[in-house]
């Protein structure tokens, strides 16, 4: 059986981070709007029966195992990858409560809700008051906020069930102004322990932009059994295009672990902490799989079945390559709409006093991953980004063909290639 590193570097953060949770912090950055004051029955949380959780956890990872098949398919096929569903999933839940009805129905069932937005609110609020309180020894700090332009007002209801459900900071922001938008850059940057910085830059932001919410958090956990760093050795990886490479690979033997294994993959479970609420599953293609086929087959069902299915197994031999992976920005909105989302259409009505946000421009998100010996540390950083006039953009950032013609003889004059060289 072959290893592969690619998969490993995927489906550590998809799992390390769909158990996160987050713990806001008070915040220090520019203008904060007052607390809203009004509130109706829907804006008031209510607390959820076991049976609801697991219904909406088990929903909730149908929209991350989908979207974790989107993100894959988007990168080079030999690539390392990570996301984050729980950070996106933030930022969405955000935006659905500026959305009319249409809009936060269809978000709310992108993300398996059944179209109800409370119960996605409620969701949200129960990882993010949860997660961190999981294990003493597991660090985890999420926060969400919300920057409003600076000559609008959110509206108050929009504010106020993003303090309650999401513990958002709320901000007004000049876009406009390079420390405005180094501001976001820093707010990001406190939450994330300074691992991701310059989330945003200047062109991220137009004229009409209106609004952005982030969502950013830090994981740092230690093994429940660390590795030795005198144990970790370089040793041969196979990678999946037949490439042979040499690996820092950590190893230790445990009395026992959970594991199972079907005729697609087999699976380890390592956890973190004392109390072992956190843990990397790892999935290792057969023979004859690959990484694309075993997250083919990923939805809720298969999860549960697969966790169903484990059993302790003594006196086991692990091996794991140190590896850190960072994703850079990876934008989303092509990603989101290739699941049959509607993202730049959905109309913003009720996220400011008065006025219309207008569309959604961009979704991105920032990860970054390491694991060693003594455990994982992750940061992870999401955006959605809006404001009025066209919600389509195009942005030549990577290498492109160019072709230069006239409109009446459709003569071609040039043709070629831009990859990035320019002088």
């Amino acid at each position: 059986m072959r290893t592969n590193w690619g998969f490993v570097s995927a489906f550590v953060c998809l799992l390390l981070l769909t158990l996160a949770s987050c713990d806001s912090k008070d915040s220090e950055d520019q203008t904060t709007i007052p607390p809203a004051t009004e509130s109706v029955l829907s804006d008031v949380p209510v607390p959820l029966s076991d049976i609801q959780k697991a219904k909406f956890a088990e929903e909730n990872a149908d929209f991350a195992f989908v979207l974790f098949r989107k993100v894959l398919e988007s990168q080079p096929a030999d690539a390392n990858m990570v996301f984050s569903p729980v950070s996106i999933s933030m930022a969405l839940g955000m935006l659905a409560n500026g959305t009319d009805d249409d809009g936060s129905t269809a978000i709310a069932r992108l993300m398996g809700f059944g179209g109800s937005i409370d119960e996605l609110n409620a969701y949200c609020r129960y990882v993010r008051e949860t997660g961190s309180a999981l294990d003493p020894e597991v660090a985890l700090s999420l926060a969400n906020c919300a920057g409003i332009a600076y000559y609008e007002k959110p509206d108050k209801r929009f504010a106020g069930r993003l303090r309650t459900f999401y513990g958002a900071d709320v901000m007004q922001l000049d876009f406009a102004k390079p420390a405005d938008v180094q501001t976001l850059n820093d707010w990001v940057a406190a939450r994330t322990s300074q691992k991701i910085q310059n989330m945003f830059q200047a062109s991220d932001f137009r004229r009409e932009t209106t609004f952005v919410l982030a969502n950013a958090f830090h994981f740092c956990a230690p093994w429940t059994s660390p590795f030795s760093e005198e144990q970790t050795t370089m040793e041969p990886f196979m990678k999946e295009n037949g490439q042979q490479v040499s690996l820092p690979m950590m190893r230790q033997q445990l009395d026992d672990a959970l594991m199972a294994t079907t005729s697609d993959y087999s699976t380890i479970v390592l956890p973190y902490g004392g109390r072992r609420q956190f843990s990397m599953t790892i999935l290792l293609p057969a023979s004859d799989k690959t990484v694309a086929d075993v997250v083919a087959g990923l939805s809720a069902a298969s999860w549960s079945q697969l966790h169903g299915a484990l059993v302790s197994v003594k006196n086991v031999q692990v091996s794991l390559p140190r590896f850190s992976v960072d994703t850079g920005r990876m934008d989303l909105v092509g990603l989101l709409q290739g699941m049959g989302a509607k993202v730049t259409e959905w109309n913003l009505p009720f996220l400011l006093e008065n006025s219309d946000a207008g569309r959604v421009q961009d979704i991105f998100q920032n990860v970054r991953l390491d694991v060693m010996e003594k455990g994982a540390e992750g940061a992870v950083a999401s955006a959605i980004i809006g404001g009025r006039g066209s919600g389509t953009r195009f942005k030549a950032s990577r290498p492109f063909v160019f072709v230069i013609s006239d409109d009446t003889t459709h003569a071609i004059y040039f043709a070629g290639v831009f990859k990035g060289d320019a002088a």
